[in-house]
């Protein structure tokens, strides 16, 4: 989880950095300078709560990202972890992946939108 998280780190450094300098150039921030505020009260109270929001914004999609990433590594590699245990839980719950992982490639290339390729393809995934 860590390496499909860890490139991520320098955008988000980048998207805190430029966020920062955008809030530096904003009214209240002059203003709190104005009133006598150190830089490190004007920093924690001002400064990083308003430059978290881009970061907060885009933290969702980047945790879609990484587990999805996630699940191609540890398939790639035949790494245990939260994407195969991810893949047990959809078919123990699901019939119908059930029906598909018991399938032979004949039968799956039957199905509407599924032509000798991919279905030799999704028959491998599940075996």
């Amino acid at each position: 989880m860590f390496t499909a998280a860890f490139t991520n780190i320098a955008f988000y450094a980048r998207m805190l950095r430029t966020s920062m300098l955008d809030v530096m150039k904003q009214d209240y921030i002059y203003t709190a300078k104005s009133k006598g505020l150190n830089k490190t009260e004007i920093v924690k109270r001002h400064m990083i709560r308003n430059s978290l929001l881009p970061l907060v914004t885009s933290f969702g999609p980047m945790c879609a990202g990484v587990l999805t990433g996630n699940f191609v590594v540890e398939k790639i590699f035949n790494i245990p972890g939260i994407g195969q245990a991810r893949r047990k839980a959809l078919m123990k719950h699901f019939m119908n992946l059930d029906a598909i992982k018991n399938a032979s490639v004949e039968e799956l290339k039957n199905l509407p939108s599924m032509n000798e390729k991919s279905a030799k393809d999704v028959y491998n995934f599940f075996h």
